[in-house]
């Protein structure tokens, strides 16, 4: 009994020993002796905040925006896009747990090329990062262009082609 605890004992002090050894040598330690100054930090003047992916974040709250109307459900989204020459327009939800696939809207008659789209109440802390995916021709084999928009709830986003 004697000598497993005098083993435990001196395999503590062993590993122990050991740890402070890895330590000192390690060259985040301060020492004088040393020209270790730590890991290279980014230049710019940025050098600290990481830029938003191109079309979402960062682009959405440039875009011209307005209040949706007061009887309106407050966490509902709506875009405004003006396509003068498109013949359809469709915006699709690309996150995974959406709540709905497709959204809702309409061609205006009164206005030329304006598209209005409406979403019903958007989950709060999901990405609300949406494909616009125009279509400039009738022939279902022409390409389609996309642009993607992050929609802000209570917001009218205006987005124009």
């Amino acid at each position: 009994m004697k000598s497993s605890i005098t083993s435990l004992i001196a395999l503590g002090v062993t590993l122990s020993a050991t740890a402070q050894w890895a330590i000192a040598e390690c060259p985040c330690q301060v020492n004088p002796q040393s020209n270790y100054s730590g890991p290279p930090l980014p230049s710019g003047p940025d050098r600290m905040t990481a830029s938003p992916s191109p079309g979402t974040l960062g682009r959405t709250y440039y875009l011209p925006s307005r209040d949706i109307p007061a009887d309106k459900h407050p966490r509902i989204a709506m875009i405004d896009i003006i396509a003068p020459n498109a013949t359809s327009v469709r915006v699709v939800n690309v996150y995974v747990h959406r709540e709905e696939d497709d959204i809702d809207g309409f061609q205006d008659t009164r206005l030329n090329g304006l598209w209005r789209f409406e979403t019903m109440p958007l989950i709060p802390g999901n990405p609300h990062i949406y494909k616009v995916i125009f279509r400039f021709s009738d022939n279902p084999t022409a390409p389609e262009t996309v642009r993607y928009v992050r929609l802000i709830p209570g917001r009218i986003i205006e987005l124009t082609y």
